[in-house]
């Protein structure tokens, strides 16, 4: 029997089955349980000119508009007892170009999981920084379109890849993944123009002691440059968490290879983030910090904001952010406010 889970968050792995027998074979049509959920969200953004005039013109006022649908086929073969399936994440981002964006197949087991395809690097998926606790659309690194900010080291982002993490055990939980070109989706011909040769390591934890919560993070990055001379580049990041009486904190830093300047790939040598998060009457609010050393010319970044959302109807929030940029010759204010529909 095959079906359609609608409206659940369910994590791969704990979904439930009426017909274990009828899930250890995959046949044309489907025999796998199906789960869609995802979101569909506008959003009002404002951009000073001199933050948006590259990408915008002179307009400083913008409608934004994403949706999301995620496919999660999930199967359990009863001699192995191995949990396997694909994750099909569905991209309609302005209506006018529909893609398949992070797509894989997993096996899972006690031994730990294998997930191949595009992906994020377990060096994302493991990573604590302020993004840990920001609200609103995500903070630093949320929705904003003028001016978000890199708060991770350069990775094998969302190339497709083959990548391995552990259980969980004592709270420990590590990974490692490799992709063959930072960027690219399935297999190209030659290197990739930016990065290639992309191995990611990330160990987290992540516990309790009594009413106090804790987490920390290290991860690193390896991969090759096409530009000037194909040269060997590494990153890394430790981060860390906590939290007690209502309150979470979260930062890292982070640093890339000072060779990266002028490549194409980043200029941002360095950088710190923090955040403070916390609840108020059903409110989530979060202020950060990111001070970033090497952007534009060896220059210095820093950037100022903070970030709230609130539950208005069942599946629905309402999100924003606002941040201040100072970075040498450019100023400025980014911020938006919009609605989220998450099913």
């Amino acid at each position: 029997m095959k079906k359609l889970l609608f409206g659940t968050t369910a994590l791969v792995g704990a979904v439930a089955f009426t017909n274990a027998a009828t899930a250890q074979s995959v046949n044309v049509g489907g025999a796998l349980d199906i789960e869609i959920t995802g979101y569909s969200e506008f959003q009002v953004e404002f951009a000073d000119e001199d933050l948006g005039g590259g990408v915008g013109g002179p307009r400083e006022w913008f409608f934004n508009q994403d949706t999301e649908v995620d496919f999660i086929a999930t199967g359990v073969g009863d001699a192995t007892g191995i949990t396997y399936g694909a994750n099909i994440e569905l991209d309609i981002g302005d209506g006018s170009n529909v893609q398949f964006d992070e797509t894989w197949l997993f096996f899972q087991s006690n031994w730990g999981e294998v997930r191949l395809g595009n992906d994020d690097a377990v060096t994302d998926n493991l990573r604590i920084t302020s993004n840990f606790v920001e609200r609103g659309t995500g903070g630093l690194d949320g929705d904003g379109r003028f001016f978000a900010r890199d708060t991770r080291p350069v990775d094998g982002g969302e190339a497709t890849k083959i990548a391995y993490y552990t259980p969980q055990v004592a709270g420990f939980q590590g990974g490692v993944s490799y992709a063959i070109n930072g960027g690219d989706f399935g297999t190209t011909a030659g290197p990739n123009a930016d990065t290639s040769d992309h191995l990611d390591v990330g160990v987290n934890y992540l516990g309790s002691f009594g009413a106090f919560d804790f987490g920390a993070y290290g991860g690193v990055s390896f991969f090759s440059t096409a530009e000037p001379d194909s040269e060997n580049a590494t990153g890394w990041q430790i981060g860390a968490t906590a939290g007690a009486f209502g309150f979470d904190i979260a930062g890292s830093y982070w640093s890339n290879d000072d060779d990266l300047d002028g490549t194409g790939v980043t200029d941002i040598d360095n950088a710190f983030n923090i955040a403070l998060a916390s609840e108020f009457a059903g409110v989530g609010v979060s202020l950060a910090y990111q001070n970033e050393s090497g952007f534009d010319d060896d220059g210095d970044a820093d950037i100022y904001g903070g970030s709230a959302d609130v539950g208005v109807l069942p599946g629905v929030a309402l999100q924003g952010d606002v941040f201040y940029v100072d970075q040498d010759d450019t100023d400025g204010v980014n911020a938006l406010v919009g609605l989220n529909v998450a099913f």
